[in-house]
């Protein structure tokens, strides 16, 4: 378990009551992504049982959730919906096709690189080959 101490020493940069609303949002968001890429044998019941160094993840996580809707974006309303408004004589058009989301919820794509790789360290993942 991650404390708010450890979260500022990664980096995190929000409020103590805005981490506590996030976090255990975000664990719940990286446990259902790890359940996703391990095979259902190797699955643990706590992401603490996993022996993965998770706190680097989830500080970014937890930033990025809160720079793109907050909490509201774990109920389909990120910020990142968002591709197009105009008015008379002004029309403004974002490409987001190339941001990640898992499951309609914003993901920074470096957390799901660092995802992968303390997976594949770990012998939890695996590499497929065509």
């Amino acid at each position: 378990m991650m404390t708010y101490d450890d979260y500022t020493d990664n980096g995190g940069v929000l409020l103590e009551e805005d981490y506590s609303e996030l976090y255990p949002k975000v664990v719940d968001l990286i446990k259902c992504i790890i359940a996703d890429k391990v095979p259902f044998w190797k699955q643990k019941d706590n992401l603490d049982d996993y022996g993965l160094d998770l706190n680097k993840i989830i500080t970014l996580e937890i930033d990025f959730v809160s720079n793109n809707g907050g909490v509201d974006s774990f109920n389909g309303k990120s910020d990142l919906v968002f591709t197009s408004a105009s008015t008379s004589g002004f029309s403004y058009e974002v490409d987001n096709s190339r941001l990640m989301d898992y499951h309609g919820v914003p993901m920074d794509p470096m957390v799901m690189s660092l995802i992968d790789s303390q997976l594949l360290r770990s012998g939890l993942g695996g590499m497929c080959v065509w």
